[in-house]
This record gives structure tokens, C-alpha cells and sequence, in this order.
């Protein structure tokens, strides 16, 4: 595995959780923004515009529904790089997932003494096992074992 694949890996693992908050706020927001666009319509009065131009109210209603349909490709955005990161992670031993878990997604603070608790292992052995579930986690989420 050479640098940038392990770089990418470690960035896709980085920004799980922050992929999964994203999912769980994202339909709040457009049940917001579609609520916004409910009162604007309530409030559009049949006035004219003048000289070909638009009134406010059409540019806030416009804006309202591009607004939804970028959070709508967001949410579709985030649920797919969750959905290869588990199922990349998935093909890993709950060990390794635990490790991967531990030091990229969580990154708890002295991650390897967790670990090395947790798993009964020395330093040395965390961060070689580490390494491993890293290339497999790589192997797993990009290359395509479909036919």
C-alpha cells in the first residue's frame, strides 16, 4: 500500500463520525427548509413583476428549493461513504475493527493503551496489528470484488 492509499484510508475513517452526525441532522434541515417553503408560498401574493424582473419571494422560493435538493444529494452523499466504510470495516476481525475503530474514527487519547488493555497485547503488536487491519480496511473499500 503506498502513501496516498494509506492517507485516503485514514481520512475515509477520519470523518465516519462526522459522515454519520451529518446523516441524522441532515433530514431535520430539509424539514426546516421545507417548512420555510411553505410559508413562502403561503405568503405569495399574485403581484406582477415589473420590467421582466423577479420579486423576492420567487428568489426565496427558489432558493428554499435548491437549498433542499443540495441537502437531499448530501444525504445521499453520506450515505454512501458510511455504507463502504462498514461494509469495508465488516470484512475485517473484530479485533482489527476495534484497533481501526480505536486510533482513525474515535481517536481516543491514548488510543494504544485502550487497546493493549482491551486486547492483552503489547505496544509494539498494537501498532503492527494496526498497520494490517489498515491494508485490509484499504484492500476492502477499494478494490471491487464485484463481477
Amino acid at each position: 500500500m503506498n502513501e496516498f492509499m494509506e492517507a485516503l484510508c485514514k481520512d475515509d475513517l477520519s470523518k465516519l463520525r462526522y459522515y454519520e452526525r451529518r446523516i441524522a441532522e441532515i433530514p431535520d434541515e430539509i424539514a426546516e427548509e421545507q417548512a420555510r417553503l411553505t410559508s413562502i408560498k403561503s405568503s405569495t401574493t399574485g403581484s406582477t413583476p415589473v420590467q421582466g424582473g423577479g420579486n423576492k419571494r420567487e428568489e426565496w422560493l427558489v432558493s428554499a428549493l435548491d437549498r433542499i435538493d443540495r441537502l437531499k444529494a448530501d444525504l445521499r452523499y453520506f450515505e454512501g461513504k458510511v455504507r463502504l466504510a462498514y461494509r469495508a470495516l465488516d470484512s475485517l476481525d473484530k479485533d482489527d475493527q476495534r484497533i481501526l475503530v480505536v486510533l482513525y474514527v474515535d481517536k481516543l487519547k491514548r488510543g494504544a493503551d485502550v487497546l493493549m488493555d482491551e486486547l492483552g497485547i503489547d505496544s509494539r503488536t498494537v501498532w503492527r496489528r494496526r498497520a494490517g487491519a489498515l491494508q485490509g480496511y484499504c484492500t476492502a473499500r477499494y478494490t471491487s470484488f464485484e463481477k
